[in-house]
């Protein structure tokens, strides 16, 4: 993440003079705020704000404010004024700070007076409130028939995704491709009496989602050793998976590259790998890879616009199974046939798992599941295998073909 600035700050340029009056305008060219007075002494508001030579600032970049203050008080008055620029989307983003062009006259009562920011950029982006304070902190608030006026709006940094961008302060990023894919293997341990066993899983996606492996490059461009933590990105939407049924990435077994979250990057070297996603399949067009630097409730800071056009998907249904439906003594054969009724080619990854009886938990998974996995064309039907060692000849044993839900029991032998 990058490192938290309570004050942006000095640039060395002369800043100019404010000029007060009652013809002056809003920043932008508008017409001058009505400015509603009462009796008493010179009191000041931020009656609007915009920026000085563009309308759209991103995150990271150099730009100036200016501001409009008005005295709604009944007497005229001498002003000291500081920005103060706060967002209202992100809780990590800084306050920032900044001086402004001097007023040397006094402000009239009813009369505004624009001035003019240092040079200030931000680290985060999404709205803010663009406030300030005299020469004692005293803030300066802004007038309530002002309050829209006196918001900004930092734009996320946006490139195509083969563009190397920085993520904060040390890690940069790229997107190389984009997979995809429906069920993945991975390699996981279950509980047994003394001890644990070791066994294969699958993770799946509905038939309306799709698992997407955004594949990228990472960078460090820093002098310190760093991770990458991939739980602030999002792709189509959605924030990443970081493990799959409490198994880490590095347990996801037959595709290509591993998985970035958590990555270690030494300064000037860099590493490939991949962030995995669980996303609606309509989703999935030109959609943008995102990073957040405050929370993935916060706006997108960074984005990468990555090519990916229309995609065909596989989609898998059971069409027949041959299982027994009696114990016997030795090892017994489950077979499977997989239809893909989808558009296009997909490897399909499916898993066992099995209890005693026929209610309650299920206790593990079938020892030999990374047998269940085959490459299916769209329109063609595969008959996978698998097996079972008998141990136990004399209980009801039930079984459920995931991600399919389907279940048939073995009752035991006469």
């Amino acid at each position: 993440m990058p490192e938290r600035r309570h004050f942006i700050a000095t640039t060395g340029a002369t800043l100019l003079t404010a000029t007060a009056g009652c013809t002056g305008a809003l920043p932008g060219g508008d017409s001058s705020p009505d400015i509603e007075t009462t009796d008493g002494p010179a009191e000041f508001a931020v009656y609007g704000a915009t920026w000085s030579d563009s309308t759209d600032v991103t995150v990271d970049t150099d730009a100036t404010l200016d501001i409009t203050i008005g005295n709604r008080g009944g007497e005229p008055g001498e002003l000291e004024f500081s920005a103060a620029v706060e967002s209202l989307q992100s809780e990590t983003a800084p306050l920032v700070t900044a001086e402004t062009s001097t007023i040397e006259d006094e402000i009239a009562s009813g009369d505004t007076v624009t001035v003019t920011t240092e040079t200030i950029n931000f680290d985060y982006a999404g709205r803010y409130e663009v406030t300030g304070s005299d020469e004692t902190g005293s803030r300066i608030p802004v007038a309530d028939t002002a309050e829209a006026d006196s918001e900004i709006e930092i734009l996320p940094r946006r490139a195509s995704g083969e563009t190397t961008q920085q993520l904060g302060t040390d890690l940069r990023l790229a997107v190389d491709r984009v997979t995809f894919e429906q069920h993945l293997h991975y390699d996981t341990s279950r509980s047994v009496l003394f001890g644990s066993v070791d066994r294969v899983g699958a993770h799946s996606a509905l038939d309306d989602h799709t698992l997407a492996l955004v594949h990228v490059t990472v960078e460090n461009a820093g002098n310190n050793g760093t991770s990458l933590d991939t739980s602030n990105f999002t792709f189509a939407g959605e924030t990443p998976l970081t493990d799959l049924g409490g198994s880490s990435l590095d347990s996801v077994r037959d595709i290509d590259g591993s998985s970035v979250h958590d990555e270690s990057v030494n300064p000037g070297s860099s590493v490939t790998g991949w962030i995995l996603f669980n996303v609606p399949r309509d989703a999935i067009d030109d959609t943008p890879l995102a990073f957040h630097r405050d929370s993935t409730a916060a706006p997108e800071d960074v984005i990468w616009d990555v090519e990916i056009g229309s995609v065909d998907f596989p989609t898998f249904e059971l069409v027949d199974m041959t299982v027994p439906t009696e114990r016997a003594e030795g090892t017994q054969e489950f077979e499977f046939t997989i239809g893909n009724t989808g558009d296009d080619s997909g490897t399909f990854r499916g898993e066992i798992e099995w209890r005693e009886g026929t209610s309650g938990d299920w206790d593990g998974l079938l020892e030999g599941n990374a047998d269940l996995s085959a490459r299916i064309p769209a329109g063609s039907e595969t008959t996978i295998a698998t097996s079972s060692d008998n141990d136990e000849m004399s209980s009801t044993y039930e079984y459920r073909l995931n991600p399919f839900g389907a279940t048939f029991v073995i009752e035991p032998s006469e």
